[in-house]
């Protein structure tokens, strides 16, 4: 596998964690329809966005951020090479995905001091039904 492949498979496994509308352009044919799109509407902030971590259906805010720097960052680093591969634009559209989820999760930062830092929750440990595996809320 060349580094071009390496490169576009690792930003194609961000494209398969987000969550929210995807668009039709979206390159995950199982992804296609919006997921999530209700997050945060109970709080009256948009926190539809951002990605799934750990292959379950919650949004954490420090690890998204941690990731979304160091994919910042390697788009700094090297611009170069991310441009070489075609993969510049895919780059910078992985980072502003999660960029406006974080964006979003600290809305309301100057009331209360409140941050989103978690959306969704995990499979509780011997949870046997639907509604207790997947709550939405906060």
């Amino acid at each position: 596998m060349t580094f071009t492949a390496a490169l576009q498979k690792s930003l194609l496994f961000f494209r398969a964690q987000r969550s929210g509308d995807l668009g039709l352009d979206n390159p995950i044919p199982y992804r296609r329809a919006p997921s999530f799109a209700h997050d945060g509407s109970d709080v009256g902030v948009d926190l539809s966005r951002g990605y799934f971590d750990a292959g379950d259906y919650v949004k954490y805010g420090l690890p998204g951020a941690y990731s979304m720097a160091l994919l910042a960052w390697s788009g700094i680093e090297f611009a170069d090479g991310f441009a070489a591969a075609g993969s510049l634009d895919e780059l910078r559209s992985a980072v502003r995905w999660g960029a406006d989820f974080l964006l979003a999760a600290s809305e309301h930062i100057d009331d209360g001091c409140t941050f989103y830092a978690q959306v969704g929750r995990g499979a509780a440990k011997g949870c046997g039904d639907e509604s207790c595996r997947y709550d939405h809320g906060f």
